[in-house]
């Protein structure tokens, strides 16, 4: 009697047991040639970073000197600087252009990365009220700039007065000159971090995992854009697609919402607004795409058509006409160290211009 019970168990476990050890005879070759996720875009969709991610050393700076929070209430005591930003001011890595912001400048730099209720919180602290920063920079990525302009003049209720003159003394950039490095994609992981990522992996491309945003690739008609393996292969977002569902009504909302941000922000008199927008990879890249049916609109530029804002999608279009290689990353949605410090010292040059930074 007990023999015929535990016959069908074991032959259970013994098919239970085969199965598991096919699944993972199947996964062999995906450890045995697997690097670990860098980007967020083979994150995502996962595909293998030994095909998409990047194969030339990039600069990092050896420790950040600015802070990061995602509340208002983080706002404890004076900052030089405040930036109101998304991801591209909030990079885990050490070479976002708030780094090279930060070492250029010497300033002290608060980064906010919330939601826009953060942001009126923020503005309505009394913290803020009682120790204003210098500079107040509202930074977002092309694809969520319409909305979250627009978004802005819904959330910050206040009246649209106009700016005041601003009254305070400049800031005197002292630059820190702090140790770089030059550093190769990492290649390896610890053994559970690896079998997390292959199984998440395994998840997604069987469906079982839905991905916050999808990743598209389009083709580009040359092949040295990129340091990676499929160097002529773009990976974009697939949420800037979006972009081609706005028209002129919503740019002229985007724009009453950036007056309204800068009213706001300079009603003080002593704290400087500033607007900085950082392209996609699906409008920067546009012009070198085989099917033009992947390249979005340009908003940056339709914003610049109604006020004026940093051309940050012509110094990037520039710098990659020169060939950068790079200059997104080819495995992330986000610019690299280059680009980045590019961004950087445009908005320096803007600053020295309007007398917010000075040398001396």
């Amino acid at each position: 009697m007990p023999r015929s019970i535990t016959n069908p168990f074991r032959r259970y476990g013994f098919f239970v047991g085969l199965l598991i050890a096919l699944f993972f005879a199947a996964l062999a070759p995906e450890f045995a040639t697997w690097e670990p996720y860098y980007g967020s875009q083979t994150r995502v969709a996962a595909l293998p970073e030994r095909d998409y991610g990047w194969n030339r050393r990039q600069e990092f700076f050896e420790r950040r000197e600015y802070r990061i929070v995602n509340h208002a209430s983080g706002y404890d005591r004076p900052y030089d600087i405040v930036v109101v930003g998304d991801s591209f001011s909030a990079l885990e890595y050490t070479n976002s252009w708030l780094d090279y912001l930060s070492d250029a400048s010497g300033a002290s730099i608060f980064c906010l990365w919330g939601k826009p209720k953060d942001f009126k919180a923020l503005l309505k602290s009394e913290m803020f009220a009682s120790h204003p920063p210098r500079l107040l920079i509202y930074e977002t990525v092309e694809r969520s700039l319409l909305e979250r302009l627009s978004f802005l003049e819904v959330v910050l209720d206040a009246p649209g007065a106009p700016p005041r003159p601003i009254v305070a003394p400049p800031l005197v950039l002292r630059p820190r000159h702090a140790p770089r490095t030059l550093r190769d994609r990492p290649r390896s992981a610890p053994a559970l971090q690896t079998m997390r990522e292959v199984a998440s992996a395994v998840q997604t491309r069987l469906g079982l995992r839905l991905a916050a945003d999808g990743t598209d690739v389009a083709e580009l008609n040359r092949g040295d854009l990129f340091s990676s393996a499929r160097s002529s292969e773009l990976l974009m977002l697939s949420i800037d697609r979006r972009k081609n569902n706005f028209g002129t009504q919503d740019v002229n909302r985007a724009v009453q919402g950036l007056r309204r941000v800068e009213a706001l922000v300079e009603s003080n008199g002593r704290t400087r607004f500033m607007f900085v927008a950082f392209p996609d990879k699906s409008s920067i890249y546009a012009r070198y795409m085989r099917d033009r049916a992947h390249a979005t609109p340009n908003h940056i530029q339709a914003l610049a058509e109604q006020v004026p804002i940093l051309r940050t999608d012509r110094l990037l279009a520039a710098e990659l006409d020169r060939g950068t290689v790079d200059l997104y990353l080819p495995d992330d949605s986000h610019t690299n160290a280059v680009g980045n410090r590019l961004v950087t010292e445009a908005v320096i040059e803007v600053l020295l211009q309007n007398g917010t930074f000075t040398k001396h």
